[in-house]
């Protein structure tokens, strides 16, 4: 063995041995603090309450691909439960409905009165925007393609 390889193998252990003894590290301040009460361990911390800005935070964790499946995952591997996988994630999608529903009441329908007309700036911002936004995600990339396509012939 050279000693470059001889380097990068040390360098290589070094780093095992740092990670491994930050693990250590890690499970004696648990073992010291121990494990917190199963009331506090199951919430999350952006459905602990309705605001805003844990309304926006959590549409945002939602909206990132494959995370909220694999906090999901996660959690159903490391509880103690007689649910499937599939039953796990079917009461955590309900869960996430639920609480989206809950800022909807809490945070929009509380200002508006049932019966009541939608303002025009609730109708220009949500309907609008939405529509003109969809049109560019679906249409443009068509369009891009269709021009290309035709300027290479």
């Amino acid at each position: 063995m050279d000693t470059s390889q001889q380097n990068a193998a040390g360098l290589a252990l070094r780093a095992i041995y740092l990670t491994k003894a930050i693990s250590l590290a890690l499970q004696a301040i648990q073992i010291r603090y121990g494990v917190p009460h199963k009331s506090t361990l199951y919430r999350q911390f952006l459905t602990s309450e309705v605001s805003r800005v844990n309304y926006l935070g959590y549409r945002l964790y939602r909206a990132l691909p494959f995370l909220y499946e694999l906090r999901c995952v996660l959690d159903w591997s490391c509880t103690t439960t007689s649910l499937t996988m599939y039953d796990w994630l079917k009461l955590e999608d309900i869960n996430a409905s639920l609480y989206l529903v809950k800022c909807d009441n809490v945070l929009n329908r509380a200002t508006h009165k049932q019966g009541d007309k939608q303002t025009k700036m609730t109708k220009f911002c949500n309907g609008i925007c939405l529509f003109f936004i969809l049109i560019c995600v679906i249409w443009a990339p068509m369009l891009v393609s269709n021009s290309c396509h035709d300027s290479a012939l």
